[in-house]
């Protein structure tokens, strides 16, 4: 990691044992008005998103979810929607779904190519434990 990222993002707390496999600058759609900058890790057991230094003090929302919860990945396409203006609606938004229905949104660049690479990192723990997660 260089000094900026160091200063800008906050890191997760991590388990015994839990290392973490993917790490990118991403806005979590927090409300339909407010679009949280920050960080999504995704670790060997968990989804993990933590506010920017700024965001965070700001009252940014950390979130948190172990990879069994996951029900499955999409991508929401962009649209214009004067409610959701300021919440990332503009672009298109990595979606994780929960098994509760609770969706999450996130902003970020190639999109396409990363919801490729969390799904390969989800797939390969949830085969190890012998369940399968839908695309």
């Amino acid at each position: 990691m260089n000094l900026v990222n160091d200063l800008w993002f906050n890191q997760p707390s991590l388990e015994k044992s839990e290392v973490i496999a993917l790490a990118y600058p991403a806005n979590h759609t927090q409300n339909e008005w407010r679009a949280v900058g920050g960080k999504l890790f995704i670790t060997n057991f968990r989804v993990i998103f933590v506010p920017n230094v700024i965001d965070d003090k700001l009252g940014g929302q950390s979130l948190d979810f172990r990879h069994e919860q996951i029900e499955s990945l999409f991508v929401k396409e962009r649209s214009i929607s004067l409610k959701e203006l300021f919440s990332g609606c503009l672009a298109k938004r990595l979606g994780i779904r929960l098994n509760d229905g609770t969706e999450h949104l996130f902003v970020l660049d190639r999109i396409e190519d990363k919801k490729d690479k969390i799904q390969s990192v989800l797939a390969n723990k949830s085969a190890e434990q012998g369940g399968a997660l839908e695309a």
